[in-house]
């Protein structure tokens, strides 16, 4: 039976280090890893392409896409030159509901996601994915800071 470790990708350097951290975990525990890139449409598309003044949220996808293919291609080569095995899924929904749907789905050992917290009051208020991940999820949860 396949072990996973699932870790929630976004690109910062945040993204980043939670890969690390689940290239450690991955590695001590014998698992292969699922690289979870997932962006939410963005509410405020003010820094979209526009197409005749119009909102052309298709070129935003593209561009999206385009640059998360590039990213995850670096770190699952990164991944794989540290000796474990990788794929790699892509999405634009909800990137708590996405990770915890998946670690279910594929009864996975860790989800490992970087920390995403926007300081005391706006967690309050709006909460955070790894938060969230941790209140729901049946499968422990490692939150990573991008300074560990």
């Amino acid at each position: 039976m396949t072990h996973y470790v699932l870790v929630g990708y976004d690109g910062t350097k945040r993204g980043r280090a939670a890969v690390s951290k689940a290239i450690d975990l991955a590695a001590r525990e014998r698992c292969d890893i699922v690289v979870v890139c997932t962006h939410e449409r963005p509410a405020d598309f003010s820094n979209a392409p526009f197409l005749l003044g119009r909102l052309d949220e298709s070129a935003w996808v593209r561009e999206w896409e385009q640059q998360t293919q590039e990213d995850l291609r670096h770190e699952i080569m990164r991944i794989r030159l540290a000796g474990v095995d990788a794929v790699a899924e892509c999405s634009l929904d909800d990137p708590a509901d996405l990770l915890h749907d998946l670690a279910e789905e594929l009864d996975a050992d860790y989800i490992v996601v970087p920390d995403d917290s926007k300081g005391v009051l706006a967690d309050l208020i709006v909460g955070s994915m790894a938060q969230r991940l941790k209140r729901t999820s049946r499968i422990p949860v490692v939150v990573v800071r991008d300074d560990e």
